[in-house]
């Protein structure tokens, strides 16, 4: 089953519901950035940050070719061997093969907030961060007095932060480059 938000009477699937975000920042030392957020806006950020975990490149293949988010998953059991997991796997047969299946890992929960917060912090919903509003804004560079700010691209939004990562590194496809 599938979480999900509502944001203007639309249902959107989401790794973390905002209920789940509420626990999870009520454990962290600063959560006064979230607690800044109203309800419409904390389903937003999660939305953005489900969005942006979806496009990262996972180990294994979805269940399912329409399922709308990258879990559930399933991995070849050799996988399972070189990781530690919890009891989420769950090994089952497919079509005569052995796989695992793991539905949601709590990893995920985890990493959907991190990115939450990173995009809340860094999308300029706080009002801390003016130079990513003007980024935001198509604006490449400023000049104030004798201060010159030159923007080369809007990169902090265009990658996953790295709190969220560490959380599914172990889910994520590692590539090197053959030289």
């Amino acid at each position: 089953m599938t979480k999900t938000v509502k944001i203007n009477d639309i249902e959107y699937p989401v790794y973390c519901t905002v209920e789940e975000a509420e626990q999870y920042f009520a454990t962290k030392l600063d959560d006064s950035q979230w607690k800044t957020l109203n309800e419409e806006d904390k389903a937003k950020v999660l939305v953005e940050a489900t969005r942006k975990l979806n496009t990262l490149k996972y180990e294994g293949f979805p269940v399912s070719l329409d399922q709308p988010l990258a879990f559930p998953r399933y991995f070849k059991p050799n996988f399972l061997s070189k990781r530690t997991y919890t009891s989420e796997a769950n090994a089952i047969e497919v079509n005569g093969k052995s796989l695992i299946l793991i539905e949601m890992p709590k990893e995920m929960i985890c990493a959907c907030c991190e990115q939450a917060f990173f995009v809340a912090e860094y999308a300029g919903l706080s009002g801390k961060s003016v130079h990513i509003k003007n980024q935001r804004l198509g604006i490449s560079s400023i000049n104030i007095g004798g201060g010159n700010v030159s923007y080369n691209g809007n990169y902090l939004l265009l990658e996953a932060c790295s709190e969220a990562t560490q959380y599914i590194d172990k889910y994520l496809i590692k590539s090197a480059r053959v030289v």
